[in-house]
This record gives structure tokens, C-alpha cells and sequence, in this order.
């Protein structure tokens, strides 16, 4: 995919997707639409507007961020992940400000369209009259900045809220040349409890009564409001995307991707070390299951396999054999 592209419908993006993303179709529908709009959007033609901006929830593992990776480097357009526990206010030390948060932009900015104009360098493709001018930047861990009563941090958090604040209305863009309105902000996190009976009970009756036919579990701005955000900064991220928990069967699935899967680490490990490692269909099976049990989405795998394997990984190293078969009984804390 050029860096260059754009009107790219959402159908492809979300195809793409499909192919490194196990699960979340709805997820994956409404992120590739909201992708599709803020490549296609022409800032020049209605200068007032923009496409707006967006909020994903979603258990941990569950594949937001990787989601958003995938997409970037299928589009082949910049992509910024902001741990938002390390912001702080501008002026602030031992922390990240959104002035360096520009800075990373510019730079990853600049770098793509350094990477574009060497691509039509070395091919005979005529010169791009526009070099990239679309980024993407991913406020994860978000929900940690929601203000609760009697909050310690509240001054603190209130002020990073207010800093994002300007900052997803536009005031962006430090160096000459740096995107000016091609910045799809995303922010995201667990929020664990937004759609608890606690916080909903705390909606409007107005808005209450226009949800009762929605389905369970679909989240709205009240809620986001009532978990501890600024309405004003709620009301500038109107696309909200829901991950699922990922379930049994979409663990299995991704433990057996042939790009994604956690098994291929060991697999290469082992191959430097001549060994083979076959993973068993029950093995498979068995660690999905107690993945699922965790419920920390596809981070469990790997800690359902490190300690396992690591037990067994010395004799694996020293054993005669060249193909190891790795069954369920690995699983177990036995001899």
C-alpha cells in the first residue's frame, strides 16, 4: 500500500485486518470506517470540519493497540502510541508534555515522507505532488486519567485532561510542514466498570430511555462522562469503539496464526538450537482454555506458555531427539 493513499474504503481496510486480527468484527468495522473517512478527508474543501476523532475500549489483550499497528502499516502511515500515565502538564518535569508529544509527530512525520520521496526515487514513478500529511496518534492507557471522588491526583489529572483537551481540537504541529489537519487522535484503554450497573445507573433518564433498545453493554457518552471525563473532551471524541473479551475459541485461533502467535518465539528459539518443537492439538486447546480463564485476553497465552515451557526448556535443549512433540502434560507441574 502507497504512502500516498487515500480514499481507500473501509471494506479493504477491514479485509486486512481480518487477516492479523482474530475476532472483534464489529471492532474492526467501525475502526476501518473511521480510517477510511480520515484518509479520504479533504481539509482544503471544507476547511470547518474534520472527521472525528475516536474512543476504544476494551480489555486488556483484547487487540486495540494492535488493531491501530496493523492498520498504520497497511495504510503505511505514521502511528504515535502515548502511554497517557506519562503525561503531564506543559512546563511539568519527569513526564511527557504534549509538546513532546508534537515532536515525536513531526519527527515520525518526517521520516515517512522521507521514506516516500525515496521510494519514487528509486523507481520510475513520477515524483508525489503531496507527501504524506495523515498521521495517527494513540492515547493508550487513557482511562487511568478519569477523575474519582476524593481522587489524590485530581489536580493533576484534570490537567492533563485539559491539555488534550486543545490538543485534539487542533493545537498541534510545532515545525514547518507538520501535519496540520490530517491527525486522527485515538484514545483508548480498559475502562474497567464502565458498564457495570454503578456508572450506569448514573445516566440521564433522557438518555436511558433512547438506549433501551440498544444492545447490552453498549457504551455513550454519558458513561465516559460518569467515569470521570471532562464533557468537553468527551464530546470531541464521538466514535466509540467496543472490544470484546476475547473468548476460548478466538485464543485458540490466535494461538494458531501463522504470523501472530505467541508458540512462534519458542519455535525459533529452538530451531537455532536444532530442536523442532510440534505443539499438540490438545496442547493448543488446553491453553486456551486456561487463557480464558485469566481473562487477560491474549497476553494470557504467553503466561500460560512461558512457565510451562520454561520447566521442560533444558531437557528440551539436551534431548536426542530432533522433533519434540509438546503435549498437555507439559502443562502440568510435574516431573
Amino acid at each position: 500500500m502507497s504512502a500516498m493513499a487515500t480514499n481507500i474504503r473501509a471494506a479493504l481496510i477491514k479485509a486486512e485486518l481480518d487477516t492479523m486480527v482474530v475476532g472483534q468484527i464489529e471492532a474492526k468495522e467501525r475502526l476501518s470506517l473511521l480510517l477510511s473517512m480520515h484518509l479520504s478527508w479533504n481539509a482544503s474543501k471544507y476547511p470547518l470540519l474534520a472527521p472525528p476523532n475516536g474512543l476504544i475500549v476494551g480489555p486488556t489483550g483484547s487487540g486495540k493497540t494492535f488493531s491501530i499497528q496493523v492498520a498504520s502499516n497497511f495504510l503505511n502511515i505514521p502511528f504515535l502510541v502515548v502511554d497517557s500515565t506519562t503525561l503531564v502538564p506543559s512546563g511539568a518535569r519527569n513526564g511527557n508534555t504534549v509538546e513532546w508529544v508534537n515532536e515525536r509527530l513531526d519527527e515520525l512525520i518526517s521520516e515517512s515522507r522521507y521514506a516516500a520521496t525515496q521510494e519514487y526515487a528509486d523507481s520510475t514513478s513520477p515524483s508525489p505532488s503531496n507527501l504524506p500529511k495523515k498521521a495517527i496518534v494513540f492515547f493508550d492507557e487513557f482511562d487511568k486519567l478519569a477523575i474519582r471522588p476524593d481522587d489524590p491526583n485530581r489536580q493533576w489529572k484534570s490537567d492533563v485532561q485539559r491539555m488534550l483537551l486543545k490538543f485534539v481540537e487542533g493545537q498541534y504541529g510545532s515545525q514547518p510542514g507538520a501535519v496540520t489537519r490530517g491527525l486522527l487522535v485515538l484514545v483508548g484503554g480498559a475502562f474497567v466498570g464502565i458498564d457495570g450497573p454503578e456508572n450506569i445507573r448514573k445516566r440521564r433518564p433522557e438518555v436511558a430511555s433512547l438506549l433501551r433498545s440498544a444492545p447490552k453493554k453498549t457504551l455513550v457518552a454519558d458513561d465516559v462522562v460518569n467515569f470521570g471525563f471532562m464533557p468537553e473532551m468527551v464530546a470531541r471524541l464521538p466514535a466509540i469503539i467496543q472490544y470484546e473479551l476475547l473468548a476460548e475459541d478466538a485464543l485458540l485461533r490466535i494461538l494458531q496464526h501463522e504470523q501472530t502467535s505467541p508458540l512462534l518465539v519458542w519455535k525459533a528459539h529452538f530451531e537455532q538450537l536444532g530442536k523442532q518443537l510440534v505443539f499438540s492439538d490438545g496442547f493448543m486447546q488446553a491453553v486456551a482454555r486456561r487463557a480464558a480463564a485469566v481473562q487477560m485476553g491474549a497476553r494470557a497465552l504467553q503466561q500460560i506458555v512461558f512457565p510451562a515451557l520454561s520447566r521442560k526448556a533444558y531437557a528440551f535443549e539436551d534431548a536426542c531427539e530432533a522433533i519434540i512433540e509438546v503435549t498437555e502434560a507439559v502443562l502440568d507441574y510435574k516431573d
